[in-house]
């Protein structure tokens, strides 16, 4: 399976998020700037976690996202599915011919 270039940066910026020990919010352009990501990509992939529960957004001058809730209490298949969508784990990710015979 291979996964999406925003869902690389997506889980590139939750890493950032989990490692800092801020009780603020941090800045979407601190994200992109410290880890080298795409700050417009970052962004909407950040929206997509926001929706589904993975962050907190906050607005204003000193707005920014925080995790939502800790770490060990996220799955990689959530994060996954928050950018890729929930059918990814339903595709066949061996040759068409093969997943047929389900």
């Amino acid at each position: 399976m291979k996964l999406s270039r925003e869902t690389d940066y997506g889980l590139q910026g939750l890493i950032f998020l989990a490692k800092q020990r801020r009780e603020r919010p941090v800045g979407l352009d601190d994200i992109a700037k410290t880890q080298r990501l795409p700050r417009s990509f970052l962004a909407k992939t950040f929206q997509k976690f926001a929706r589904h529960g993975l962050v907190a957004s906050f607005r204003g001058a000193d707005g920014g996202f925080m995790l939502a809730r800790p770490p060990a209490a996220m799955t990689l298949r959530e994060i996954v599915e928050a950018v890729e969508g929930p059918d990814l784990f339903d595709r066949c990710v061996f040759w068409s011919d093969r997943c047929a015979d389900e």
